[in-house]
């Protein structure tokens, strides 16, 4: 599951608004440049953060009040989820960001704004924050934090599958697939939860968590009049490490199912 069009425009615009916000707060004679820190949890070469980003510069950039200069930390925090690897990313951006005064974080996902509640007071201690978040379960996680504001997305499983039933009236099996990571999991706790009314119409059948070579396994024999639901995979359950388009590549040429 990527953000989708509608999402991203949503959000960088709402950013801006707040941006307004949050810089107003300066005297006008502060100086015209600010520093604009991203989050994200995962991987840079991530095909919707890459397009999230072109989309966020492409906004702020436009607006002509300000010079803006961005700082982009790709946190991998779901190939690296130790605690070890975090004490060394806080080593290393305490390092990198010394001295230098960061006017907004970004923070891209649940993942983020963790990782900034358990160690930002080491190094962003009063910077303020913009939370992006699209799973309503965590839409109350920036209460702990001061400082923050929220742009909820959304991930519209609910009418993606609506429409994909449309184009195929005959299926009756949808199989959802995901991963074994955290962020995978609460996905497939998403799915379960949002796909609930299709229930009398077909019938789930949950494929989360497994080795990437079981997994290719069962979609290669699936029953007939069966449909995948691709969610995400960024650790499969023997803990390999993907990301998550190429997962999704491996599967698609394997399956026997749409």
């Amino acid at each position: 599951m990527t953000l989708t069009k509608y999402t991203r425009q949503a959000f960088v615009s709402l950013l801006a608004g707040l941006l307004c916000l949050v810089f107003f707060q300066d005297s006008f004679a502060s100086l015209p440049q600010k520093r604009i820190l991203i989050l994200f949890p995962y991987e840079s070469n991530s095909p919707g953060f890459i397009s999230f980003d072109d989309s966020l510069r492409s906004t702020l950039t436009g607006m002509k009040e300000y010079q803006f200069e961005f700082y982009v930390e790709c946190m991998d925090l779901t190939r690296f989820p130790n605690e070890r690897y975090h004490d060394k990313l806080v080593e290393l951006y305490r390092e990198k960001f010394a001295g230098l005064k960061i006017d907004l974080i970004v923070a891209i996902l649940r993942l983020s704004l963790d990782f900034l509640r358990d160690y930002g007071q080491n190094f962003f201690p009063e910077t303020p924050v913009v939370y992006f978040e699209h799973d309503p379960r965590f839409f109350g996680d920036r209460t702990s934090m001061p400082n923050t504001a929220l742009v909820k997305g959304e991930l519209d499983m609910e009418d993606t599958l609506a429409l994909a039933l449309r184009l195929q009236p005959n299926v009756r099996h949808v199989f959802i697939v995901g991963g074994a990571s955290k962020y995978d999991q609460s996905l497939d706790a998403l799915a379960r939860q949002a796909l609930h009314r299709f229930e009398d119409q077909v019938q789930f059948h949950y494929l989360s968590g497994l080795p990437m070579d079981d997994l290719i396994h069962r979609v290669s024999s699936l029953p007939e009049n069966s449909m995948l639901f691709y969610l995400s995979i960024f650790r499969d359950g023997s803990g390999k490490a993907f990301r998550s388009p190429d997962a999704l590549a491996l599967i698609s040429r394997q399956a026997n199912a749409p």
